[in-house]
């Protein structure tokens, strides 16, 4: 105070509504001045942030005065304390295992941690979602690919989808295949989920979109297997239903049977034969 200057029997020398240290140390005003930038209003009541409290209102709730949302739940502190009446301190009010902003996002009471009283907290229930990606590529075939599911969270937070287009080397080079391979994955829990994705026809090339089928990649035995298929040629949407996520792909099926046809079996060299050991040479140029 007395290298400052401030009146070391007053908490606030300049009246300004904010105590000296809060000043010198959070809003980096002049404990000496009420009106540090001489714009005629008080440091107390300016709002740096933009965030809806003013200084003096940011001191009183412990709020960050250089932050607009204190407690990153993408709800400004100004109205968590005056709209919401959330704890702008804590992004998950209740405790429910949401955040603020999720509660409202799907509807549920951020300050109820099981809103519908059924015994179940609202950060386990399930809700109708649907998580859609645009792809990014406009040469690809697949325009967009959405997720439709019941699951815990939200969706727009918990899902990530991703073309993996060159990443993937397998999957990038499977026969057929018609747009790009996406990697699908959430931590939301859920039972089952609609995979669709949306196909413009003028780029199918040589394929028609009442030929095409879902293909998904089982990592644990390494293949490539079929998925129900789902065509709706009107709104040019190609659907599954999984329980799982993985990689998945749309794949031209005249070519991907006919791959499988032509390929060689060797289980009629191996059946009859007295052998200990056979060895299948691959000469596809894949290996």
């Amino acid at each position: 105070e007395q290298y400052l200057g401030s009146d070391n029997t007053l908490v606030d020398t300049d009246g300004d509504l904010l105590p000296d240290g809060y000043e010198l140390y959070d809003t980096y005003t002049n404990p000496l001045k009420w009106d540090t930038d001489d714009d005629g209003i008080s440091d107390g009541e300016k709002d740096f942030d933009d965030d809806g409290l003013t200084n003096y209102e940011e001191f009183l709730a412990e709020t960050k005065p250089y932050y607009y949302d204190t407690d990153f739940d993408n709800l400004s502190d100004g109205d968590e304390i005056n709209i919401n009446f959330t704890n702008p301190l804590n992004k998950d009010s209740d405790k429910d295992g949401l955040d603020d902003d999720d509660e409202l996002v799907l509807g549920t009471d951020p300050l109820n941690p099981d809103t519908n009283g059924n015994g179940i907290l609202d950060g386990k229930e399930k809700f109708q979602q649907t998580y859609v990606h645009e792809v990014l590529n406009e040469d690809c075939a697949v325009s967009e690919v959405s997720v439709s599911m019941n699951a815990t969270g939200n969706l727009q937070k918990t899902m990530e989808i991703r073309s993996v287009m060159g990443i993937d080397v397998l999957s990038s080079e499977v026969v057929g295949l018609v747009g790009e391979p996406f990697d699908i994955t959430t931590t939301s829990e859920f039972d089952s989920a609609t995979i669709s994705f949306k196909v413009d026809k003028e780029k199918l090339g040589e394929a028609t979109i009442d030929n095409l089928i879902f293909l998904w990649y089982d990592e644990e035995n390494r293949v490539y297997r079929e998925m129900e298929t789902v065509i709706d040629s009107e709104n040019n949407t190609v659907s599954t239903t999984t329980t799982h996520f993985s990689t998945y792909m749309l794949v031209d099926s005249l070519k991907w049977f006919e791959a499988w046809r032509n390929a060689p079996d060797y289980s009629d060299y191996v059946k009859n034969a007295d052998l200990d050991m056979v060895l299948a040479i691959d000469v596809s140029g894949s290996m």
